[in-house]
């Protein structure tokens, strides 16, 4: 979830990533009243301590009707964004200064919230508990380079994974309500 706040001219972007990642880049672009932050992670090389929080400072010009463009990305490189899938993107129109916190993504909380994966560590197979009124999209499964290993059919909720190797893979459950980033250990 990202949340924003202003205070004089600056505006503070508060991002909560759902997966344990390690951010690779951060670009913000502003033109007029459009401003566009684009943020760039990569799932391997964690550092530790691990942290699910980033903190950003953007200086905007005076006040007005501004329109932030969010988008957040998935690297395959943990040194340059090499973009190998969105995880989040949203448009949000607000004031400036603000008078209060905005928003950039509930959903995307709820979705987590929604969203069961048992047994974790596992041997062999992976579950997905989910209500029943959430449409799964797509499913895919990253080892920690960032690397798409495996494509899962969505409408299934029981998952094999014996033909891969032991090791840390992140789950990506996407959803018209976002996309749900998980770590999971298969031993």
């Amino acid at each position: 979830m990202s949340n924003i706040s202003s205070s004089e001219a600056n505006l503070y972007v508060h991002y909560h990533s759902v997966e344990l990642a390690n951010l690779v880049s951060l670009n913000v672009q502003i033109i007029d009243q459009d401003v566009d932050v684009e943020l760039c992670y990569h799932p391997g090389t964690l550092s530790t301590p691990i942290s699910l929080y980033d903190d950003f400072v953007l200086n905007l010009p005076n006040g007005g009707n501004f329109n932030l463009n969010a988008t957040v990305y998935r690297s395959s490189d943990p040194d340059t964004c090499q973009i190998i899938s969105t995880i989040y993107s949203r448009t949000i129109n607000f004031n400036f200064p603000l008078s209060q916190p905005v928003s950039l993504s509930n959903d995307q909380v709820e979705l987590a919230k929604e969203i069961q994966l048992y047994p974790n560590p596992t041997k062999d197979t992976i579950n997905l508990s989910i209500p029943d009124s959430t449409i799964i999209d797509q499913i895919d499964l990253f080892d920690l380079t960032g690397r798409k290993v495996q494509t899962f059919d969505p409408t299934r909720r029981s998952f094999n994974l014996t033909k891969l190797k032991t090791g840390v893979y992140i789950i990506s459950v996407s959803s018209s309500g976002g996309t749900f980033n998980k770590k999971i250990v298969l031993r």
